[in-house]
């Protein structure tokens, strides 16, 4: 959606957007911050550069053995499960 040119008074076809008939819903300069918006955060998920503790349970949780648990995730059906894990390195 914040990225559909037909709030932004255009039409798309086959890649190319060309001017509409119709009037625009936003204007350029809210369309372009909005845009440059998107842009860093696409680049922050790519590097992680938002993650600054991958975990804050991470080296706190021990099994009844005093095995090390570490968190981790799956993914299903696109949504992130968490789950605990035994730590290959203390078993």
């Amino acid at each position: 959606m914040l990225q559909n040119r037909i709030y932004r008074g255009e039409i798309v076809h086959k890649g190319q957007h060309y001017p509409g008939e119709h009037e625009p819903i936003i204007d350029e300069a809210l369309w372009d911050q909005v845009q440059s918006k998107l842009t860093a955060n696409a680049m922050e998920r790519r590097s992680g550069g938002r993650i600054k503790h991958p975990s804050l349970l991470a080296g706190l949780l021990f099994d009844s053995e005093d095995h090390r648990m570490s968190p981790t995730h799956a993914v299903k059906a696109g949504n992130p499960i968490p789950l605990l894990r035994l730590a290959t390195s203390d078993q």
